[in-house]
């Protein structure tokens, strides 16, 4: 008998990982997908997943909720850090396991995009990494007879590809909820746990859209500013109060800076919209047990707020474009959870439209990051505040 040849042109099949502490379900989960015609790869925790992710071209990963990695991390972890992968939007989905129906709407909120109770039904299993692979995006390699894209159409399409990843976490968790709350089967408690979810997600719809706008006006030169004499410690103080409970929710010290009566001239509102988005950012980005400092510091003829994490950092090479539309839609520097992933190019215009300037500075992965905004005080001349400073980071980059 001889057997047919393998078509050195077909496609390889995609690659699942299935991560899974316990061996038996995972050698099991493993064989199904094989049968199927799925390449799978393995792993026991949360660091090998993660590993394996970042060294091989995974499409698709199986994750057991009750995994866990050495430092404490849970599978909920895992998700957050998968989406925080250059692949992350579009091209790598995320399927949740677990003996449980309960943390269904919070893998969802995790970054997960389906939820599946174990045991599964291999049709079940098999049925969902399909369908999930479906709606991935994988961008094809660049050949030396691709015609190179517009500047302008390249960023939208990039654009449009982060913002329908984004709109569709939040819209699969309003779904989800909406479904079992349509269904009569939920207790009292769980009700407005669902309740609680839709909310959420509402919210985060807003942030996108408002996000949207604010880049509409600032490319259109529609943004107004309301600008008044006003001092720092105010507006940092409706920052700060906003991301109170984001910060406790996530395990994070946020300490306020010492009383000032700094003062600029601005538009309240929009100065607390860049403090907001800073403290946001830091906060998405340091882990439980962390801390964020808040800084004002006066000098003659300009004021500086510094936001310094000590979170995961900033890799060298991203400072000089961490605040550029393309970079801040389609990396992890997004600043508010939920947002449209624009934030820190909002922040940037909105402070240059108060004649200031902001600069990110870090040391590298694991060294947290420092986020420096520079007002012009009432008597200042209201130009961008550039400039060689003594004081200033080493690895700091201000915002061209």
């Amino acid at each position: 008998m001889t057997l047919p040849l393998a078509n050195p042109s077909a496609p390889p099949p995609p690659l699942v990982l299935v991560a899974m502490e316990r061996f038996v379900e995972r050698a099991a989960s493993a064989a199904i997908l094989r049968e199927s015609g799925f390449a799978v790869l393995e792993a026991s925790s949360i660091e090998s997943l993660l590993l394996r992710v970042r060294e091989r071209i995974v499409r698709c990963v199986l994750i057991d909720i009750g995994l866990e990695a050495a430092d404490g991390r849970g599978a909920l972890d895992a998700c957050r850090e998968l989406r925080l992968e250059p692949r992350g939007p579009d091209g790598l989905g995320v399927i949740v396991l677990s003996s449980s129906t309960q943390p269904h709407a919070a893998a969802l909120e995790a970054g997960a995009d389906a939820f599946l109770a174990l045991p599964a039904d291999p049709a079940v299993l098999v049925a969902n990494v399909r369908a999930l692979l479906r709606r991935r995006v994988v961008p094809a390699p660049a050949t030396a007879t691709t015609e190179p894209a517009s500047a302008g159409g390249s960023e939208s399409d990039l654009l449009l590809a982060s913002l329908s990843h984004k709109m569709r976490g939040p819209l699969n968790s309003i779904s989800a909820w909406a479904q079992l709350l349509r269904s009569g089967r939920l207790s009292v408690e769980t009700s407005q746990e669902a309740l609680a979810a839709i909310v959420r997600g509402v919210q985060a719809e807003t942030r996108i859209l408002d996000d949207l706008l604010d880049l509409s006006r600032i490319s259109s030169g529609a943004l107004r500013l309301e600008t008044r004499p006003l001092t720092l410690s105010a507006v940092l103080t409706g920052a700060l109060d906003a991301m109170d409970e984001a910060a406790v929710q996530k395990g994070v010290a946020l300490r306020r800076p010492a009383p000032s009566q700094a003062s600029v001239v601005g538009d309240p509102d929009r100065l607390r919209q860049v403090f907001s988005n800073l403290l946001a950012n830091a906060i998405r980005f340091t882990p439980a047990g962390g801390s964020i400092d808040v800084e004002i510091d006066e000098r003659d003829s300009e004021v500086e707020v510094r936001v310094h994490d000590t979170g995961q950092g900033i890799e060298p090479e991203l400072l000089p474009r961490l605040f550029e539309r393309r970079r801040a839609s389609t990396d992890a520097g997004s600043a508010v959870p939920g947002g449209a992933g624009l934030g820190l190019s909002i922040v940037k215009s909105l402070v240059q439209r108060h004649g200031g300037a902001v600069r990110a500075a870090s040391d590298g992965p694991g060294q947290g990051a420092t986020f420096c905004v520079r007002l012009p005080r009432p008597n200042a001349p209201a130009a961008r505040l550039m400039g060689d400073r003594p004081h200033e980071h080493p690895g700091a980059i201000d915002a061209a």
